[in-house]
């Protein structure tokens, strides 16, 4: 074999090297992706489970204050926080220290597999 034929071997190795490299990158990325969307599904699911089951209980079945727990599933362990607090008509987003006719509710979910954690909100009231 000729140093041209030779640097030609050598020339498709490296490039077949590359092509397989920025394959398995790529199949490594979707994987990625797919525990991602799957994770933020999952804990979507388990927030809005928690926040409606809290409020249908009303007004005065929620105690202020937050409560962690973890939901364990099949896929994994979600770290689950549920934070409830006095606001005011006016100004739900700012809590309050005393007792108002209004409470937020805001349950924030988190895993491992999630880039940020999951908050939902809502409010429920003594009316």
């Amino acid at each position: 074999m000729g140093t041209g034929q030779m640097m030609l071997v050598v020339g498709a190795l490296a490039l077949f090297a590359t092509i397989a490299l920025m394959v398995n990158q790529t199949l490594l990325n979707n994987r990625v992706e797919t525990l991602q969307t799957q994770a933020g599904l999952m804990a979507a699911a388990i927030g809005q489970g928690r926040l409606e089951a809290l409020a249908a209980g009303g007004y005065d079945a929620l105690s202020t204050g937050v409560q962690i727990d973890t939901v364990s599933t099949s896929f994994a362990a979600f770290r689950c926080s549920t934070r409830v607090d006095y606001v005011q008509p006016t100004a739900p987003e700012v809590p309050v220290g005393t007792a108002t006719s209004l409470k937020r509710i805001a349950v924030t979910v988190t895993n491992e597999y999630l880039t940020a954690p999951i908050t939902l909100r809502t409010l429920a009231g003594d009316y």
